[in-house]
């Protein structure tokens, strides 16, 4: 990584209310979903993924739906569209909704600051 790279990255993370450690975010930035000081970074390549599978596991959890019968057909994938429309910093950041973006290495990252 270039040095130009890592003093952007180091502003970036400056900036964000938490300011999570610039050193952490580059020895963590191999994982596609990672959190440093309360800061959350998911990967472009990654986010609807994870943004779905926690939609469902979030309205499995708020509407007791952990113990639903076999026989009842629930679309999760179409349920999990229907809730994205309040987009990604709604559901990843609750704190103030926000979302800022980030490109490391090549990489797009979504970035959450929960504090």
């Amino acid at each position: 990584m270039k040095y130009s790279q890592v003093k952007e990255l180091k502003e970036f993370c400056l900036g964000l209310h938490s300011e999570p450690c610039y050193r952490e975010v580059l020895e963590k930035m191999d994982n596609a979903d990672f959190e440093v000081n309360g800061v959350r970074f998911i990967s472009d390549d990654e986010i609807d993924t994870i943004w779905t599978a926690s939609l469902i596991e979030e309205i499995k959890d708020c509407y007791e739906l952990r113990e639903v019968p076999d026989f009842v057909a629930i679309d999760w994938e179409q349920t999990a569209e229907n809730c994205k429309v309040d987009g990604l910093g709604h559901h990843f950041n609750s704190y103030d909704g926000g979302e800022e973006e980030i490109t490391i290495d090549g990489t797009w990252y979504h970035v959450f600051d929960n504090r």
